[in-house]
């Protein structure tokens, strides 16, 4: 009689252990579903406290002051200051940090575009991006510009002021919860990216170049409002 209530009782300890195991893997498989689902996950923030991205812009004729930031490196874009100079990413940012003046940019509305060459059909707005500030003033004679070409590789420059295409630039989303952007140039319709491969390209001097699509984090930044 003992032997059986001993047996019962090392049965209803099995069916206790058993139930306990069973919500923790629940529970476990519930947390490894809302990390690779980030809006599920309360509090979750976009790296380097860009959270707006694209809506951050001017949206009509006015301009604004940011400094953009590679996603593939989490270093800033900053002035190479000279014209004609490549332009190329430096300063490593983190979240609460933002880097020096020398990231300072002021981007201007352009206006919508439609069916610009080399883009899908369609009204794209486009920007002009000059380096420095509003306040305090600091702005210069110098803008984002390509060299006037179609091809890959073609090197992002500080230029004067010429108003041409190549010198307005098309922000498109990435479709990412961190609100990264894909920058364009109008007049190739290229994408701009940081250059080399993954032990080049999230180094301090690496240089910014136009590219095919590729959808690779070198293409991707980050907008933040200064």
């Amino acid at each position: 009689m003992r032997k059986q209530k001993n047996l019962l009782k090392i049965a209803l300890l099995a069916s206790i252990s058993l139930s306990i195991v069973s919500c923790n893997k629940g529970d476990r498989m519930a947390t490894d579903s809302q990390v690779k689902n980030p809006k599920n996950v309360k509090g979750a923030t976009a790296r380097v406290g860009a959270t707006t991205g694209i809506s951050v812009l001017p949206q009509s004729g006015v301009q604004d002051q940011y400094y953009i930031v590679s996603k593939v490196s989490n270093r800033a874009l900053t002035n190479p200051g000279s014209i004609g100079v490549q332009m190329l990413q430096t300063e490593l940012v983190s979240p609460g940090t933002v880097p020096s003046s020398n990231a300072d940019l002021t981007i201007a509305y352009y206006g919508n575009v439609t069916n610009p060459a080399n883009f899908d059909p369609g009204s794209y707005t486009a920007y002009r991006i000059q380096w420095g500030s509003m306040n305090p003033n600091t702005l210069t004679n110098s803008f984002w510009d390509v060299l006037s070409s179609w091809q890959d590789g073609s090197s992002a420059v500080v230029w004067s002021r010429i108003d041409q295409d190549s010198q307005l630039f098309v922000f498109q989303r990435t479709g990412a919860a961190d609100s990264s952007v894909y920058i364009r140039n109008l007049f190739s319709g290229k994408y701009l990216q940081i250059r080399g491969t993954q032990d080049v390209n999230i180094t301090s001097g690496a240089v910014v170049e136009q590219w095919s699509y590729s959808g690779n984090p070198n293409q991707k930044f980050f907008i933040n409002v200064r």
